[in-house]
């Protein structure tokens, strides 16, 4: 997997409230395939606050600087706490731990060493590093701040060290000719720009020292804004404007459904108002009371239908597989209307024809959601069909399933398995499908359907179903899951099951907790590729929705996504 550097600096984390910006970009750049170090700035005014009534140059600059590395310290473990509520296999790292050594003032030092090899070893078990920008150790001992941009030029050294891309999020979406708060007319954008017309500008958004860093090692890089597809490259050869800078798509959403999934997409649909406008909720029920902070009642509708007469460019169908509105996707997709789906029955009974209709309506159809919550399954198998063939799929697919037989190996019986399942959000009132291996066959097909393009019959797919003690004939040993396979002849036949087995303790799916999914790629060359992560749950489910909805945002261009049956 390649790896991208991104910072987001106090403009972008103004509050806990906007922790969410970070994790959908974060997970926009995992599910592409990348992992991730986020160097992270404190949140807000945190840094002047800690600031108040300290008198600087009286103080010892030690203890400045380890009072305002607490501000760093807390973002970290903010984000990477929302990366894992999200599904996102996170790791937080101390200032000890990054281990940026730096030279200088301590309190406007320079950094001149990381271990590149130590920090690229940290991803043999996370996807995405969270690390703090502004501080290092300093060559003296204790605590040092890297000085005004201090995060951007923590960023740029350690993607400098580490020799990958880097990307600054600010709150603009790029650099402009002069501040897009200004009154007045809106400012051209710089589409490109050299390092010395970068240096002539009022080094606010772009501060002198990173930039000189930059400028001196050639690192070209990035500057962005979350959830928003304009940029601008820094370094490169030369210097070109685009005069539509502030112009962007804010797509017309509708959401079928507000329960675990529908109500967590509706409640980030509102606070990114000013990227999406949600047009209006369809529910069944309309005096069922919704904990969903901003929605007002105006906004919600038990006639689904009247969704598609607002006039919408997206469609998200977040209702059960009884919800009864596969005629209105259908529907939808034939006006042209992008369709987000996490139903994996519809998909399975009626991918192939979805997508001929979105290909006909040119629309899309985008079903990430369907498989393995926000790890990304879909996206894995996608990849790895392109490079090449691919000769089997190995999973733990069902987040349930994995869940009860961890609580049935430590002793309980299925029915206190269960109820601790429902408990965490993780099953529903009826988890037959989890219990019988279908909901696991469901997403089989779909990711088959992905890697080889034939149709996967999920009834012909031989399934074993979780026992009521795992004293039932599985034998004793090694770790208990239910794993799903698919393998292709070569001739286009395809060979699938699920079973509950017993893997050993160095088997890659034995160290799955809860909830985690994973899925392992074989491919006709013998490589292995592997994602994991959380694959069940409100967090993990809605972010997969979400990010579907931002590809759709920033790809104007057609894209079908077939289905299985």
């Amino acid at each position: 997997m390649s790896l991208v550097v991104l910072k987001f600096g106090s403009s972008v984390l103004r509050a806990p409230e906007h922790l969410g910006d970070a994790v959908h970009e974060i997970y926009r750049h995992v599910r592409g395939g990348r992992r991730v170090v986020a160097v992270v700035s404190a949140l807000g005014a945190t840094t002047d606050r800690l600031l108040e009534g300290v008198d600087v140059d009286g103080t010892d600059p030690r203890d400045v600087a380890d009072l305002l590395a607490t501000g760093e310290a807390e973002s970290v473990g903010l984000v990477t706490s929302a990366l894992t509520a999200a599904g996102v296999p996170a790791r937080g790292l101390e200032r000890i731990e990054l281990g940026l050594s730096t030279t200088g003032d301590r309190l406007d030092a320079h950094p001149e060493h990381v271990d590149a090899d130590r920090l690229r070893g940290w991803f043999d078990h996370h996807t995405v590093l969270v690390v703090p920008g502004f501080v290092g150790v300093h060559d003296r001992g204790g605590t040092s701040l890297l000085g005004r941009g201090g995060s951007d030029l923590t960023a740029l050294f350690l993607a400098d060290a580490l020799d990958a891309p880097c990307t600054l999020l600010k709150d603009v979406p790029g650099v402009f000719a002069w501040d897009p708060a200004r009154p007045g007319a809106a400012p051209p954008r710089y589409r490109t720009i050299t390092f010395a017309d970068a240096q002539r500008l009022d080094g606010e958004l772009l501060q002198r020292k990173a930039l000189g860093f930059a400028a001196a090692r050639q690192r070209a890089f990035r500057v962005a804004a979350c959830g928003r597809q304009a940029m601008t490259l820094v370094g490169a050869g030369v210097t070109r404007v685009d005069a539509d800078g502030l112009r962007e798509v804010r797509p017309r959403v509708g959401v079928l459904g507000c329960g675990v999934v529908g109500g967590g997409v509706v409640e980030e649909l509102l606070r990114l108002g000013d990227r999406f406008e949600l047009v209006g909720v369809a529910v069944r029920d309309l005096d069922r009371s919704r904990d969903v902070a901003g929605l007002l009642r105006e906004r919600i509708t038990d006639r689904p239908r009247r969704l598609l007469e607002a006039g919408l460019d997206v469609l998200v169908h977040a209702t059960p597989p009884s919800g009864g509105c596969d005629e209105l996707v259908a529907e939808a997709l034939s006006q042209g209307v992008d369709v987000v789906t996490a139903d994996k029955q519809l998909v399975v009974r009626r991918g192939r024809e979805l997508s001929a209709r979105a290909r006909v309506g040119g629309a899309r159809l985008r079903c990430a959601a369907t498989v393995g919550g926000a790890v990304p399954m879909l996206e894995a198998t996608r990849r790895a069909a392109r490079r090449g063939a691919i000769r089997s799929l190995e999973g733990v697919l069902n987040g349930t399933s994995n869940f009860v037989l961890e609580r049935l190996a430590a002793g309980a019986n299925l029915g206190d398995a269960l109820h601790a399942a429902r408990t965490a959000g993780l099953a529903e009132s009826d988890a037959t499908a989890d219990l019988s291996g279908l909901d696991a066959a469901r997403k089989l097909a779909i990711l088959a359907y992905e890697a080889w393009a034939c149709p996967l019959d999920v009834d012909a797919i031989q399934r074993e179903p979780i026992p009521d003690s795992v004293g039932s004939g599985l034998g004793t040993g090694g770790v208990l899951r239910q794993i799903a396979r698919v393998s292709c002849d070569g001739q286009g036949r395809l060979r699938a099951r699920v079973s509950v087995e017993r893997v050993g303790v160095d088997h890659p799916f034995a160290d799955l907790s809860g909830a985690e999914n994973a899925l392992r790629i074989e491919t006709g060359a013998g490589s292995v590729r592997g994602v994991r992560g959380l694959g069940a749950g409100r967090g993990p489910t809605t972010e997969a929705v979400l990010a579907d909805l931002f590809a759709l945002r920033r790809r104007p261009a057609a894209e079908a996504v077939g289905g299985a049956r």
